[in-house]
């Protein structure tokens, strides 16, 4: 949890940030000594490596001291409803980051390199760039472009170090010519839906896989509000449309085929020699292998058992479990696939079993990655009654990057139709 607390008499503001797991403080942040505190035994290592990066305190202190208390200000203390409000942002950003996770899931899992970007187009009340770009190289973010900053900007040193001036020039003039078709078409879609108020998100989402035995694939979607609308099947070059309210859009698009044409062209050229160059820039980061730490932490000795899978690279992992060497998938929950701040991934699966079927059975969890085996046998002494916060860490990690990682972009023309992304389809230009 975080936010800021602003008084309007004295102008004396503060920052709050915590983490925590089943409603347990774990790790809390001292904003005026702008340092972490261990709520527990456990949180000591987390706040004493977060104390060591400076540069993550610097970005709260920033975020806590400055953006937030600008949107509080912007609150008006005479509207009685000012919670409701600030609650539905959060649902709308809420459910932004799950259809992140649920993206960074969908990707193969034989899938060795990929390229792919998101667009988000926002309309309502809501103090969030009305038009984001993100680009991603193995689920790795590389670059970014929103409304408010009108520009393309690096974020990894690998595409720092390889691009000049002239290519982030010519990617920001791409980027800004998109917003404006973004704007509309978001507008043209609530009209077509009857919607004069509440936020609203235009999703568009495409990209290129080359997998490990040499094939290709690519994909291209356009959604609206967290739902699907279009689908690219690339094998027939023809539009799928989700809903009814999508025939006469993919009725239009298929009668010429020049949409799915020109989008499967792309696809399967252009855009994986910009994933081949791209990939050739990062090797080192990209194609770097680092084991999974794996954990299991139980809040009490009469609850679940999670298996806590972390830091590992690239993100392809298995995680099972095993009762008495034989495998066993009953009462199973396998978590989301989600980012560290470093690059690395982490997952959990958690096992519901009774203390009396424990102390019969040995239970353990068994992590593949890389083609090593990782084995924790559930004991009493391998489960202390800890924290998991690299979840809650994965999380603003995502939160960080709202209106990125998108899984889906819709975009229409007029009233009964879409609208190819700045008319001239964008994204068959872009690196």
């Amino acid at each position: 949890m975080y936010g800021c607390e602003w008084d309007d008499q004295t102008g004396a503001i503060n920052g709050i940030y915590q983490d925590g797991y089943d409603g347990e403080d774990l790790v809390t942040m001292d904003y005026k000594e702008l340092r972490y505190i261990a709520s527990r035994p456990q949180g000591v290592p987390s706040a004493q490596k977060w104390n060591n990066e400076k540069g993550n305190l610097e970005v709260w202190k920033n975020y806590l001291g400055t953006i937030c208390i600008e949107c509080l200000q912007k609150t008006d203390p005479s509207d009685p409803f000012p919670i409701g409000i600030i609650v539905g942002v959060a649902a709308v950003i809420l459910l932004v980051v799950i259809g992140v996770a649920g993206y960074m899931v969908y990707k193969k899992k034989n899938a060795k390199h990929s390229l792919k970007y998101f667009y988000t187009g926002v309309s309502g009340d809501i103090d969030f760039p009305e038009f984001t770009i993100v680009g991603l190289v193995d689920e790795g973010q590389f670059m970014y472009f929103d409304s408010n900053i009108k520009k393309v900007v690096p974020k990894t040193e690998w595409i720092r170090q390889n691009e000049g001036a002239d290519y982030w020039d010519r990617e920001t003039q791409t980027a800004s010519g998109t917003h404006p078709s973004f704007k509309g078409s978001i507008q043209n879609i609530k009209e077509r839906f009857n919607q004069s108020t509440g936020v609203h998100t235009v999703q568009f989402m495409y990209g290129c896989e080359l997998e490990t035995d040499g094939s290709k694939q690519g994909y291209m979607q356009y959604g609206y509000d967290g739902e699907d609308f279009l689908t690219l099947d690339k094998s027939t070059r023809t539009w799928t449309a989700v809903n009814d309210k999508a025939m006469a859009t993919k009725v239009k698009w298929d009668s010429t085929g020049v949409e799915a044409n020109r989008a499967k062209e792309y696809l399967e050229n252009e855009c994986n020699e910009w994933l081949k160059k791209y990939v050739g820039y990062g090797k080192d980061t990209l194609e770097r292998k680092v084991s999974p730490q794996v954990s299991l932490l139980q809040k009490s000795s009469s609850s679940q058992v999670t298996c806590h899978v972390t830091s590992f690279y690239p993100k392809a992992v298995t995680i099972s479990w095993q009762k008495n060497g034989q495998d066993h998938d009953e009462d199973v929950d396998l978590g989301e696939l989600l980012p560290n701040e470093d690059g690395t991934f982490q997952r959990s699966s958690t096992l519901k079993v009774t203390p009396d079927e424990r102390k019969k059975n040995e239970y353990s969890c068994v992590v593949e990655h890389q083609g090593k085996t990782f084995r924790e046998i559930v004991t009493d002494d391998s489960l202390p009654i800890g924290i998991i916060v690299g979840a809650a860490v994965g999380a603003l990690v995502l939160l960080a990057v709202i209106g990125v990682v998108v899984f889906k972009v819709l975009q229409k023309k007029k009233e009964t139709d879409f609208k190819p992304v700045n008319g001239d389809q964008t994204w068959e230009r872009r690196s």
